[in-house]
Order: structure tokens, then C-alpha cells, then sequence
């Protein structure tokens, strides 16, 4: 008897969910000896009562302990995996899987036998967003092998959509940490990665991820300790100090990983959710930062998909002044909305206009050459880990100025005057923007009728 399959189902207090995740899977495996091992972690609801009824399947395995977090659970469906397990994947208790999945997963391994770990898409189940990083964005291939050192923003966090060979659990000895309270699979993914190198990404099947608040575990984790320093301490470190030994450097691949997920820590939307003792005790969390970001270039930094306020505090972070004015000459006007009787447009400067003092006036000149200054409608200040950031471009205006100048473009004029900084801006005519929005659409309407 070969089983190709093996799903590790951790599970706690998921009476309302664990017989209808149980059941698709059933239907859903491909062969009759693939199995699926259920470890119910302690649960205190009739989680174990629901299980019962699945006792009598040949496939199903039923492991039941005392509470000992995820991680745990895990560990112990791996050592539970049969001997002749071919693939290893990991589902929630209330996620799902498309039917195709697995099916998928075997042919991409039988085309790439040299891969040990294939990543498939995660979706939101109840809006279709996608939230792993890594879409397969290079080229239009729907399997691709990827290179962390050649494609080094090609992220992985989620150990949802994960297939492994059974190898990495049975011959390398890779087990997640259970010392580890949060993170622990994306540590362990890169890990493997750091050791592989080179990973594979599947677009023909999804992974779905049931959680109508799929912030809700991340913002409970802001709660304790493990998610501040030890965070950096044992789960950050560990990686780019695997990455020295390997490579010899911090890889740009683990840097960009790092950095990307440190960012959560000055977000704004997060910040009411920290907690002060954890971060400002002994100054703790920020020596630790500054001992982390020693490890993270400032291209690294650069190359983030974040606003410019982001960028500069990690630079601050590093000790290091950000290039303001490198960045101004790319700014542009975001328009908001027209007020089409009284002539006013509101709008806001994109966030390369970071650096700009509050002593900054904005004006444009009309055709008979008033001029007309914006007025200033609100103003935001952000929150970094206790320090008040001021961005220009969280600011909102509005001005007097004609339709014409919405519709065919005009310049503003934008005089910093603290920083005796002048610069010209010239916005996007709205009349292009039509135009190039109709164009995408009939070229695209043409190739749908084409196909």
C-alpha cells in the first residue's frame, strides 16, 4: 500500500466546523490509502464528540492531547505520518481546499522531481482576494520554480497551501518550533527554503481560507510578550543567521522577508493595538531593532512597497538620514473629487512628497494668471511606536480651479518654505485618463471575442 497523501488537520474548539471540513476532504482525496490525521489539541467544546463519528474511517486518524498550541500539534501529526507517505500538507480546521488540489500537487512534483516544497495560491473564501505573497507575477506560467536568491521578493508566509515531500519530515528532520507562540510557519517554510533554495508555485488550485476576520489572529497576538522582542530574538534572527552560515551574508531574499514583516510594527492601523509595557520597557524592543537592522540594507528598505513615512523610520531605525528630495521630483496630485458649482477640487500629494514642511503653501495659476492657493481640509498625523510623524501627503486640500484644468491638466506649485524647497507639479489631464481606461477596456472586450 503507497499513500501519496497525508493531511494534518491541528484542531481546537471547531465543533461547528471539523464533520463539514472532514467530509469534503474525503470526497476530495484522490486515492483510498491517502490519510488525514486530526490532532484535537484540548478542546474544551464537543469537538472530540464530533471526531467519534469519523473514527470508523480507514483514512481518518484521530489523535487527542492535552492543550499544547499549534505547533505541538502539528509535530505530532508528522510523527504520525505513515511510512509510505509520498506528499505532506497542512489544512486549517475550517479551511478548505479546491478539488483539484491534490491532483495538482502530484503532477507539478512528477514534472519537477528536484522540488521539495510547492506553494498554491491562498484565497480568502469569502471575497477571492489573495493574500499569500507570491502570485506567480514574473511571467503568465501557471507552475513556475523560484529562486530566493534570483527572485528575492518572492515571499512566503503561510504554511496554508503547502505541499511538502515527506522527506523533509522524515529523512531532514525539519519539525516546527513549538517554542515558538506565533510565525512558527513561516519560520519554518523559510527555513527550508534557506536549505532548498529553490521552491515551486502552483496556479492551478487554491487553497481557501476560511476566517470572516482574517486579521483576527495577528491583532490577538499583539497582546503578549512573544510578539515584540522575542519575535526578533527567536524567530527573525535565527533566519538571517541560517542565511550567514549558508551564504555567507544575510540573503536579500531573507532581508526583504524580515523587513516586509517588521513593518507591521509602525503600521499606523496597528498601532492601537500594541502594548506599551512590551515595547518600551527597558527599551528592549528597540535595541533589538537596532541590532536586527543592522542585517537590512537600505536598498532593502528602498525596494519595500511601502509609503515614504515607512521607509524614513526604518532608516532612523538604521541611523541613517532618508533622501527626501530623491523622491520629490516623482510626486504627483491625487484627485478626490469636484465640486462642480463652486469650482473646487479636492485632493492630496502622493506620498513621495514626504519631507515637505507644514510651512508649505500649494497654488495654481489661473489662465489669466491669479493665483489661487489650496486650502488645507485636514490634516493627520501618524503614530510610529510611540513618535509623531508628520507626511504632507496624509494631508487633504481643496482648491478653486477650473473644469478645463481638471480635464486637460494643469500645474500646481508647491513652495516649501522651511526648506526654501520649490517644486512643479503638473497633474494627470482626466481627459487622458478616460481615454486610456476606454482603450483598456475595448482591447480587452476585443480578445475576450477573439478567444
Amino acid at each position: 500500500m503507497i499513500l501519496i497523501f497525508s493531511v494534518i488537520i491541528p484542531t481546537y474548539n471547531s465543533e461547528n466546523v471539523i464533520d463539514k471540513t472532514l467530509n469534503k476532504l474525503l470526497k476530495q482525496l484522490p486515492y483510498l490509502d491517502d490519510e488525514i490525521i486530526v490532532i484535537n489539541d484540548g478542546s474544551k467544546d464537543r469537538t472530540k464528540q464530533k471526531l467519534k463519528q469519523f473514527e470508523k474511517y480507514n483514512q481518518i486518524k484521530v489523535i487527542h492531547q492535552t492543550n499544547r498550541g499549534v505547533s505541538a500539534s502539528r509535530n505530532v501529526g508528522i510523527s504520525q505520518i505513515s511510512l509510505t507517505t509520498q506528499y505532506v500538507t497542512f489544512l486549517d480546521d475550517s479551511d478548505s481546499v479546491s478539488d483539484n488540489f491534490f491532483m495538482v500537487a502530484q503532477k507539478f512534483f512528477n514534472n519537477y522531481p528536484n522540488i521539495s516544497i510547492l506553494s498554491i495560491p491562498i484565497l480568502l473564501l469569502h471575497n477571492c482576494v489573495q493574500i499569500n505573497h507570491n502570485s506567480g507575477k514574473e511571467t503568465e506560467k501557471s507552475e513556475q520554480i523560484f529562486d530566493i536568491i534570483e527572485q528575492p521578493t518572492e515571499l512566503q508566509y503561510h504554511i496554508g497551501g503547502m505541499v511538502f515531500k515527506k522527506s523533509l519530515f522524515e529523512q531532514e528532520k525539519y519539525y516546527f518550533d513549538e517554542n515558538a507562540k506565533y510565525w512558527e510557519d513561516a519560520k519554518l517554510i523559510n527555513t527550508i527554503f534557506l536549505d532548498k533554495r529553490f521552491y515551486g508555485v502552483s496556479q492551478n488550485a487554491k487553497y481557501y481560507y476560511d476566517k470572516k476576520n482574517e486579521n483576527s489572529l495577528s491583532q490577538l497576538a499583539w497582546r503578549y510578550r512573544y510578539r515584540y522582542s522575542p519575535q526578533i530574538i527567536n524567530n527573525y534572527m535565527p533566519l538571517i543567521q541560517k542565511s550567514i552560515q549558508i551564504y555567507g551574508k544575510s540573503l536579500e531574499y531573507i532581508q526583504h522577508l524580515i523587513a516586509s514583516h517588521f513593518v507591521s510594527y509602525i503600521h499606523e492601523d496597528n498601532q492601537m493595538l500594541l502594548v506599551d509595557k512590551f515595547l518600551f520597557e527597558d527599551c528592549f524592543f528597540k535595541k533589538e531593532s537596532i541590532k536586527l537592522f543592522n542585517y537590512i540594507s537600505l536598498q532593502t528598505i528602498d525596494n519595500l512597497n511601502i509609503p515614504n513615512r515607512y521607509k524614513a523610520f526604518l532608516y532612523s531605525i538604521k541611523g541613517e538620514n532618508f533622501p527626501n528630495k530623491l523622491y520629490m521630483k516623482n510626486i504627483t496630485i491625487y484627485m478626490h473629487g469636484y465640486e462642480i458649482f463652486k469650482g473646487k477640487l479636492h485632493f492630496s500629494l502622493s506620498h513621495e512628497a514626504y519631507g515637505l514642511s507644514k510651512n508649505t503653501s500649494i497654488y495654481v495659476r489661473n489662465r489669466n494668471g491669479k493665483i489661487s492657493y489650496a486650502q488645507l481640509l485636514s490634516s493627520n498625523t501618524s503614530i510610529m511606536l510611540g513618535e509623531q510623524i508628520f507626511d504632507i501627503s496624509k494631508n487633504k486640500y481643496k482648491i478653486k480651479i477650473s473644469l478645463s484644468s481638471i480635464l486637460f491638466g494643469t500645474y500646481f506649485y508647491i513652495n516649501d518654505k522651511s526648506f526654501n524647497s520649490f517644486k512643479i507639479v503638473k497633474s494627470e489631464p482626466i481627459f487622458k485618463r478616460i481615454f486610456s481606461t476606454f482603450i483598456k477596456k475595448f482591447f480587452y472586450i476585443k480578445s475576450i471575442h477573439a478567444h
